[in-house]
């Protein structure tokens, strides 16, 4: 029994090392992709740089599988009432072991502000008595009516930063609350 415990934790850490290592590569091939397009802005080098930024967000999203324990979610929630959509696919709902029941986003973006999805997240993670939580880049600036929202509903941020992800909720709402 304890060889089947240890193998399966084997198993989780070459995954949370392969999912790191994934996030570096990307990271390096993005800034390659926007050098080149400084360099000579062709179509081949913004193709090349949008391509870069999409693998950047599905590593991302994978990291965050491995953080939560939840594979990509597959139900639909809100149907008939998303905002300005049929329905919303969050990327992760369910039970997950290292956080209980929670409704998750992975968002790899500059910034992020409160709107219709964001929106709608916040509002099925209430209907599904779940906790919100948001799985972002490293540099991932937040709007202010967003940090707003976090602090109200109890929602969670985790930012990818070198090589772990880590909770930043409370420095986030510090900020917010320093500068009223």
């Amino acid at each position: 029994m304890a060889q089947t415990q240890l193998a399966r934790e084997t198993s989780e850490l070459e995954k949370e090392y392969d999912a790191a290592r994934g996030l570096n590569k990307i990271w390096v091939g993005i800034k390659l992709a926007f050098k080149a397009n400084e360099l000579l802005p062709t179509p081949f080098a913004l193709s090349y740089e949008g391509a870069a930024l999409a693998h950047a967000g599905d590593a991302l999203e994978g990291s965050a599988e491995v953080l939560t324990g939840l594979g990509r979610n597959s139900t639909k929630v809100l149907e008939g009432v998303a905002e300005g959509v049929a329905f919303r696919r969050p990327d992760f709902l369910g039970f997950s072991p290292t956080f209980g029941n929670i409704l998750g986003e992975a968002k790899d973006a500059a910034k992020l502000a409160l709107r219709g999805q964001l929106r709608d997240a916040f509002r099925a993670a209430k209907e599904l008595n779940s906790t919100l939580y948001l799985f972002v880049a490293e540099e991932t600036q937040f709007s202010r009516p967003l940090l707003q929202r976090i602090q109200d509903t109890g929602a969670r941020v985790y930012r990818y930063v070198g090589n772990e992800w880590k909770d930043v909720t409370d420095e986030l709402l510090k900020k917010l609350r320093s500068s009223e």
